[in-house]
């Protein structure tokens, strides 16, 4: 008897959790792979929902070899998604919509004679440094999830994981110092090399966990 009245009690949980997320406004903070997170959730229909958040304030540095150089990476993340989601049972939902991206990557190398930048040699005596900005290609990068909405203590706790198409990346590089003079054609060939090299991350995973409140 009391192993029926546990199934029919968390049955009922779960048919509440799905109605509260597909019948009900929620707004939400936390945490996503772009940074600290907020979101918050509209109802259309009964099972269909729009959703809209916005990370920023996420930053970290480290160095990195690109076209045969090591460089010091400065990155500031940031990003604000638009989704449509479908609710299904259980408090599952499956979404799709745009990530429209706010990150950056900044770069930096200084080197001398033997170091190559593109196809120039720096020559005997002499130094350049050159800095490289690298951003997602898509500034409207599609993206797709599946995910959850489920009630914990009177709050809900939702959670994504997908993916994301950047489209791959786009870098500029500019020489801004040394006694030599890199051509520009040199720091173009660069510049290609290194988008090149980032192509496989033509689609990046997305992760976000949220706590909030249903309205």
């Amino acid at each position: 008897m009391t192993f029926h009245k546990t199934a029919i009690i968390a049955g009922a949980l779960a048919i509440s959790a799905t109605v509260s997320a597909a019948d009900s406004a929620r707004v939400g903070a936390g945490f996503s792979m772009f940074g600290p997170t907020v979101e918050a959730q509209f109802p259309v229909t009964d099972s269909i929902t729009i959703r809209g958040s916005l990370a920023a304030g996420l930053s970290a540095t480290g160095t990195t070899t690109a076209d045969g150089l090591d460089y010091a990476v400065d990155a500031s993340l940031g990003a604000t998604t638009l989704m449509a989601s479908y609710h299904l049972p259980a408090g599952l939902r499956v979404s799709g919509g745009f990530l429209m991206p706010n990150t950056t990557i900044n770069g930096s190398v200084s080197g001398s004679a033997g170091d190559v930048v593109g196809g120039y040699t720096i020559p005997a005596g002499q130094s350049f440094t050159v800095e490289s900005t690298t951003e997602f290609a898509n500034s409207l990068s599609p993206m797709a999830t599946f995910g959850f909405d489920t009630s914990v203590f009177g709050m809900v706790l939702s959670s994504d994981i997908g993916i994301v198409k950047t489209g791959g990346f786009d870098v500029s590089i500019a020489q801004t110092a040394g006694t030599a003079t890199i051509p520009t054609a040199d720091l173009t060939t660069a510049e290609t090399s290194i988008e090149s090299e980032l192509s496989q991350y033509d689609y990046i995973p997305y992760f976000s966990l949220m706590l909030g409140k249903w309205f």
